[in-house]
């Protein structure tokens, strides 16, 4: 299994890294927090207009305070500070810029998927927000084409 495991990881990296990336970070929470509420803030989190794309895995320090690595793919970096801002209220942020050099997906995905807490969508794939902008603009534009032919 372990091999198995390593090639799923392997393939999903190599996946990944077809994609253009802007950031690595790595966020340390400023206290203990369950799984339910990291869940709940990466889910309005990912859901922010900035962002094309991530990939973030969670993981413990020596402390037991969950830990964040993510690379990030943002729709327009000169206002990504405002994504630091929000990152940075939970808790101590690292930002760097991606360096495809530095093996940041691998270091992000290390857990992966023995980890039981990760998340990841592509740049290319539309957010479930978009979908639903997409969708009620056809059922507009199919409502007036309907309408035009009565």
């Amino acid at each position: 299994t372990y091999l198995m495991k390593h090639t799923l990881t392997q393939n999903v990296i190599q996946t990944l890294k077809t994609h253009h990336w802007d950031y690595f970070l790595t966020l340390t929470f400023k206290r203990k927090i369950s799984d339910g509420e990291i869940q709940s803030l990466m889910e309005r989190f990912t859901n922010h207009y900035l962002l094309k794309g991530w990939v973030w895995c969670r993981e413990r320090t020596t402390l037991g305070y969950p830990h964040l690595h993510m690379v990030l793919s943002v729709n327009k970096p000169h206002k990504s500070e405002r994504l630091w801002c929000i990152l940075s209220e939970w808790g101590d942020l690292v930002w760097e810029p991606y360096d495809k050099h530095r093996n940041g997906l691998e270091y992000t995905l290390k857990e992966y998927p023995n980890g039981d807490m990760y998340d990841m969508k592509p740049p290319h794939l539309l957010t479930h927000q978009l979908l639903k902008r997409k969708y009620e603009r056809l059922r507009r534009n199919c409502q007036t084409q309907v309408g035009n032919y009565l």
